[in-house]
């Protein structure tokens, strides 16, 4: 069986979670003892990225000009199917949630965007976009969702098959793990992350929680007068948590100044900071999975997140779940994880367990298999 990926959706640096999955899925698939041909649909720009998979599979390298969104929407909705023609592909795997209006019953997509089902952190335009795109997958062979709480979603939102959808988890590469002393000093003195520090790593879309996280900041401040710094990573600015900090009223003075941000990193950089801080918080109202929940508890990390049906699935009983909107529940659960060692043990051992059911070879084997049903199913269809 020939099999197509595309790739062209990745713009290093600025597709959040999809770059890392359609990484670490790559490297794993060509890692495989399989007999299937493996084409990979790159651009200039995003090609390095998979450098370590070039041995194993074919590389067609669109070109620069895919960079741009308009560009990209084209080439995936035009060229792309032409090529998988002309390429004898069998099944081409379209990895960035949309496909193109000439998808065929043997092709693959996979469906991961936080808000296509609660559409709280999108415009009015890309509400509109989403719910035309997202219907041409109903022609599909096979849909891939990372979580079965979100496969779910996805079946009563769009008007899929449950058979069409499948749910693979993503994995979680070995770098994650509680990395030596030296790595954890030098980000500490880089970053100016303190000792007992509370991590999360998050952006400023609604759905992310944001004032409610800093609520529950506030009053393990002045209800548990604790004064842990809080250190938040990825694509926050200061006037837009400043605001935040500013409608909440009577929030002490030093609230700011215990709030260090640390821009958006790659996730290949992020190891020694999840091992540098005690807790990680991740107050979500809407996830697909959760993939900084799964690296917090392989670097031996406790956790206290937001109970939602998919945080419930992926955390499995492990961690310290609390309501969304309840900020008070998580300032109690981070008072107790901080204050009690012997249960921040526990809850750090249970999640590292957990961790370890999560693999990118597991996602790829499932993945595989996936692709197998897709070419078996449209060929007796």
């Amino acid at each position: 069986m020939k099999i197509g990926i595309s790739a062209i959706h990745i713009r290093p640096g600025k597709s959040g979670s999809h770059q890392p999955y359609l990484v670490n899925l790559v490297s794993a698939l060509s890692q495989l003892d399989s007999p299937h041909e493996l084409i990979l649909f790159v651009t200039p720009a995003n090609q390095t990225l998979f450098e370590n998979s070039r041995h194993k599979m074919e590389f067609v390298i669109y070109p620069a000009l895919a960079a741009g969104v308009i560009p990209r929407i084209l080439l995936e909705q035009m060229r792309l199917p032409l090529d998988a023609h002309r390429r004898k592909i069998d099944v081409l795997h379209y990895a960035g949630t949309t496909a193109s209006l000439f998808i065929r019953r043997s092709d693959v997509v996979t469906i991961h965007h936080d808000s296509v089902t609660a559409r709280m952190s999108m415009s009015v335009i890309r509400n509109m976009y989403f719910d035309t795109v997202l219907k041409i997958n109903k022609k599909a062979g096979r849909i891939i969702a990372p979580s079965q709480v979100y496969a779910d979603e996805l079946v009563k939102y769009f008007g899929y098959q449950p058979e069409q959808v499948r749910a693979v988890h993503h994995g979680v590469s070995s770098i994650f793990r509680n990395v030596p002393d030296s790595e954890v000093e030098k980000v500490c003195r880089k970053y100016g992350i303190e000792s007992n520090a509370i991590l999360t790593v998050t952006n400023m879309l609604p759905h992310k929680n944001i004032p409610n996280l800093l609520k529950a900041y506030y009053l393990l401040m002045t209800r548990y007068h604790l004064e842990n710094q809080l250190v938040m990573v990825g694509n926050v600015d200061d006037a837009f948590l400043t605001q935040i900090i500013a409608n909440i009223g009577d929030a002490p003075a030093q609230m700011r100044s215990r709030i260090n941000l640390i821009p958006f990193l790659p996730h290949e950089q992020l190891p020694p900071i999840y091992s540098a801080a005690t807790v990680f918080v991740f107050f979500s109202q809407v996830e697909s999975f959760g993939m900084p929940l799964v690296e917090a508890m392989a670097c031996g990390l406790p956790v206290a997140a937001s109970d939602i049906p998919v945080h419930r699935e992926i955390l499995q009983g492990t961690g310290r779940l609390v309501p969304p909107d309840s900020p008070d529940e998580l300032a109690g659960a981070l008072h107790k994880i901080l204050t009690d060692e012997k249960y921040r043990r526990l809850q750090a051992q249970s999640g590292l367990n957990r961790s370890q059911q999560f693999s990118w070879e597991k996602t790829a084997r499932q993945t595989l298999q996936v692709y197998e049903d897709a070419w078996n199913s449209s060929r007796t269809a």
